[in-house]
């Protein structure tokens, strides 16, 4: 399990300040998807941004041997 620190995809002028997500996910995949999955009460037409976003984010390896560590979830997520 990874925990993911990015960017948030949607740049100025249409996010006006940007913004921020952590995720725990297995994989880059995971992690997209559970994005994608969050995004959908907002405009999905910059969702194509968020495998970038995701390959670019910081990754930090968990220890496995901590329970919480081992279901995939937003963390936590800042967007303007």
């Amino acid at each position: 399990m990874f925990l993911y620190v990015g960017e948030y995809w949607v740049e100025f002028p249409s996010s006006e300040y940007g913004g921020l997500w952590v995720v725990m996910a297995e994989n880059d995949e995971q992690c997209v998807e559970l994005l994608r999955d969050a995004n959908n009460w907002f405009d999905r037409e910059y969702d194509d941004e968020i495998p970038e976003a995701v390959q670019k984010a910081k990754r930090f390896q968990l220890d496995e041997n901590v329970e919480s560590n081992k279901t995939p979830r937003i963390v936590d997520t800042f967007f303007t």
